[in-house]
């Protein structure tokens, strides 16, 4: 994965771990300042990689135990429950012992070639919201299942750090940095991989475009914000910078005015460009006004869906995760190309009856389930499973915060009864 700049990480580790917010909004309801084993909660520096973050809490987990590890120790599983939620689609849950360890898991499997099954994005009504999993879940179409999706900005905009690609439409992304996806291609086959977004006006390829929807603009770059994302945000989407920035309204691809800022919480109308350090302002103000601005985001492979995540965790069969320190609750998605199954798999964390997983341990499970790639989504109180279940939609785990935290965005799994087809007329 490419290394990211020291002004991004500085970017994205404010994007994820925002000033004024209480250990008790992130922690479990065994009480603020403590983790579900009653330890001082204990976080990763904001200036550091968010890359090497577990959660969008930015809590750091407490360690894998030395002996046994999970690579070396048998464990014993017991499958608690088991059902299909419609044809193709089946949800389990395991409780498992590793020495003294102990671990509950959920394991949803979707067959994509199963008539009927799919998947699809879900998200608030506008970016800068947030929901939760069992909302979202909810209110969309067809969902029969559904699990958080990638790591958001808690406490501030809400929206999610990464790329989200719907129906084919780019909703929010940044050209880089954060691009690891889960994605579906045209034909319907689910893909892991680096998806890089592109953000252009085609008569302005140098105008240097870097973020749609985001919850800040990258430093040097210039982010683009429309009617999706909510209201204005500010000086938020310069992560509160307030020199060397500067802001244009488009409305109707016309370049209607300049600003230093626009005032945060109105409505948007048209879409507003928002430059971020001098180079980018400088190039923001080559612009003149009621000049035609176009601009066309896509996403490179041209996916139906697309949802980031923070590591890739199994690459051609192979585990190339390496945190094997920081247990936490976890949501991962993994792809067996092979019986054509989606694995989406749940671990409870950060309380008595689940210690939770490492990353490595995460990736070993999807691999044992016969995953070849794999993709981590957030964890910690955002891990959620929401599934139909005798008739209802019930959240099935145990979120370690005590209650569902909203989220931003959800990936789902729906189905949609095949239409038989007629018989033939004589």
């Amino acid at each position: 994965m490419r290394r990211l700049p020291t002004l991004l990480a500085l970017t994205l580790a404010s994007v994820l771990a925002p000033a004024g917010v209480a250990v008790a909004d992130h922690a479990s309801t065994q009480g603020a300042g403590s983790d579900g084993s009653g330890q001082p909660v204990r976080r990763h520096p904001r200036d550091s990689n968010p890359h090497t973050w577990q959660t969008s809490d930015r809590i750091i987990g407490p360690d894998l135990p030395s002996a046994p590890s999970y690579a070396r120790a048998a464990g014993r599983t017991k499958r608690r429950f088991q059902y299909d939620v419609r044809p193709g689609v089946r949800v389990s849950s395991y409780q498992e012992t590793i020495g003294s360890r102990s671990l509950r898991y959920y394991v949803v499997r979707a067959n994509w070639k199963d008539k009927g099954v799919g998947f699809q994005l879900a998200q608030p009504p506008k970016i800068d919201r947030v929901q939760t999993v069992r909302w979202m879940t909810h209110n969309t179409p067809h969902a029969i299942a559904g699990v958080n999706g990638d790591f958001f900005d808690i406490g501030e905009t809400g929206a999610p750090l990464g790329l989200g690609v719907r129906n084919g439409q780019v909703e929010h992304g940044i050209d880089w940095g954060w691009n690891s996806a889960f994605w579906i291609d045209e034909a319907g086959n689910p893909h892991i991989g680096t998806v890089p977004m592109t953000i252009t006006d085609p008569q302005r390829p140098k105008l240097g475009l870097t973020n749609l929807n985001s919850p800040q603009v990258r430093p040097g770059g210039i982010g683009v914000y429309d009617g999706r994302w909510g209201t204005t945000g500010g000086y938020l989407w310069t992560q509160r910078q307030r020199k060397h920035i500067a802001m244009a309204h488009v409305v109707d691809h016309k370049v209607v005015g300049f600003q230093k800022v626009y005032k945060a919480g109105q409505k948007i109308t048209g879409r507003y460009l928002v430059a971020r350090g001098q180079s980018a302002v400088d190039r923001l103000h080559r612009l003149r006004k009621g000049e035609n601005i176009w601009f066309a985001a896509s996403a490179a492979h041209n996916p139906r869906l697309a949802v980031t995540g923070s590591t890739i965790l199994l690459r051609s069969g192979k585990v190339v995760a390496t945190d094997n320190k920081e247990l936490h609750p976890r949501t991962a998605i993994g792809i067996d190309p092979y019986h054509h199954w989606v694995f989406l798999l749940v671990v409870e964390g950060r309380q008595e009856f689940s210690d939770g997983y490492t990353e490595v341990e995460e990736a070993r499970k999807l691999k044992q389930l016969g995953c070849k790639s794999a993709l981590n989504f957030d964890g910690g109180g955002s891990t959620t499973l929401a599934a139909l279940r005798d008739g209802d939609l019930r959240v099935l785990n145990s979120p370690s915060d005590g209650q569902q935290r909203k989220v931003g965005n959800a990936l789902t799994v729906t189905y949609q009864r095949p239409h038989k087809k007629g018989k033939r007329r004589r």
